[in-house]
């Protein structure tokens, strides 16, 4: 269920879980040499 609360448990594991993707994907695109833009360009 989604929900607009910040401090919500779900929202929180939520913006853990994307911001641990994201770092993620940056470091692998760092690896092969492509620039990735920061993450809240890629997903605000």
């Amino acid at each position: 269920m989604p929900t607009d609360d910040p401090n919500s448990p779900l929202h929180v594991e939520a913006t853990r879980v994307k911001e641990a993707l994201l770092a993620a994907l940056a470091l692998r695109g760092r690896a092969l040499g492509v620039d990735v833009p920061p993450a809240r360009a890629l997903w605000p």
